[in-house]
């Protein structure tokens, strides 16, 4: 579900808010077992919310990323997967 969720963050940022749900919650410190950069507000999944920039996030399954307007970006660590250039 947050792979879902990160990808149609990723696709909808240049247009605002996501279709049908709303940025209403306050923002929170993230959670050490939640390695994402955004969070439900409740359990409706209509409100969401983003963890403070710079936050840790896994970019590459190592948490080697950092948060930045509710999108993990690669972090000073972060390296291209096996296979890519």
């Amino acid at each position: 579900m947050k792979i879902l969720l990160c990808l149609t963050i990723f696709i909808c940022s240049g247009h605002g808010e996501i279709e049908g749900m709303k940025k209403a919650c306050r923002e929170k410190q993230q959670p050490a077992n939640d390695p994402g950069c955004m969070y439900y507000c409740d359990d409706t999944y209509e409100t969401y919310g983003t963890y403070p920039d710079m936050t840790g996030c896994d970019y590459t399954g190592t948490r080697d990323g950092k948060c930045k307007d509710g999108l993990c970006y690669p972090g000073p660590k972060s390296k291209a997967p096996v296979g890519e250039p």
